[in-house]
């Protein structure tokens, strides 16, 4: 029944290319509702859509380098952060995007939020956190050699988590339980492999999940099962560059994207991953489903794909 389950899912795409009308890569994706939604990536580009994804505005900031991942919290008030410790916010529907002092010159690679507390990780282990939806930010570390936080997810107002590479090449996790003020750390492997963590995301407190790219060149999904403290890897051929849960019923079904176009998909809580048809061979940068069915992922050449 599997296999055929597994060749059926191969053999037809349910994800449909959308035109972007730019080629820079794109990084990540988020959408507030099943209209309003933004896709930031490289030179500034920040493009908008507020039909659920059928066509994109542009409201590029000029002559900026990256912008790595952005948070939309309705369809006025949204938080893009990019290189440099670049941090811009806007408050009416992207007219105008005001820069944000991050305090630091990392790059800023992830932000989350839940409610008006917020998170956001960096290079060089930078985590700085906010509880003013982004209008202000304050640094808990930065300016450690190496390493970084490459994803970031907010479970609560005062629990999140945010994941990357410590200066040693393992993967590591930071885990804060009052909003960021403080937080822990855990250091694990990728099944006994060195690597880093690429995004991460929580179905609740116990249940985590982290996309990877593993040191030889291929992927992972590691799973964590009490609140961060193991982890246990689905190994994959490419490099996994993000994850997303759609929080519904009992979290058995997410997605993972990455290089050569791969979209992987779980329908057993990351036990297994199959592989979905993505009809493209770019690399895909980011994943965000609204639902279990109405998602979207984000890659390079300016690649935006939709699946219903």
């Amino acid at each position: 029944v599997f296999a055929a389950l597994q060749s059926f899912t191969l053999s037809q795409s349910g994800w449909q290319i959308i035109p972007s009308g730019t080629s820079v890569a794109l990084q990540s994706i988020h959408f507030s509702d099943y209209n309003n939604g933004y896709a930031v990536g490289d030179g500034g580009t920040i493009l908008k859509s507020t039909n659920g994804g059928t066509t994109w505005q542009n409201q590029s900031i000029p002559g900026l380098t990256p912008l790595y991942d952005v948070f939309v919290f309705d369809q006025n008030n949204v938080v893009a952060v990019g290189s440099g410790g670049s941090i811009f916010k806007t408050t009416d529907g992207g007219l105008n995007w005001n820069s944000v002092q991050s305090g630091v010159t990392d790059e800023l690679f992830s932000v989350a939020f839940s409610g008006s507390n917020g998170i956001c990780g960096g290079g060089s282990q930078t985590i700085l956190y906010s509880t003013n939806m982004g209008t202000s930010w304050n640094i808990f570390q930065s300016g450690f050699f190496g390493g970084g936080f490459f994803g970031a997810a907010m479970l609560s107002p005062q629990i999140g988590f945010v994941a990357g590479q410590n200066s040693i090449f393992q993967p590591l996790l930071a885990k804060t339980i009052d909003s960021g003020v403080n937080w822990d750390f855990t250091a694990f492997y990728l099944n006994n492999n060195e690597g880093e963590a690429t995004r991460i995301d929580f179905t609740d407190a116990n249940n985590g999940y982290v996309s990877a790219a593993v040191w030889d060149g291929t992927g992972a999904v590691s799973k964590t099962t009490d609140g961060g403290a193991n982890w246990v890897s689905v190994m994959n051929t490419n490099p996994l560059w993000d994850i997303n849960f759609p929080i519904s019923g009992a979290s058995l079904i997410g997605y993972a994207v990455g290089e050569n176009g791969t979209i992987l998909k779980t329908f057993n809580a990351g036990l297994s991953w199959p592989p979905q048809q993505s009809g493209t061979s770019v690399r895909l940068n980011g994943v965000y489903f609204l639902d279990l069915d109405f998602g979207f992922a984000v890659g390079d050449n300016g690649t935006i794909l939709r699946t219903t």
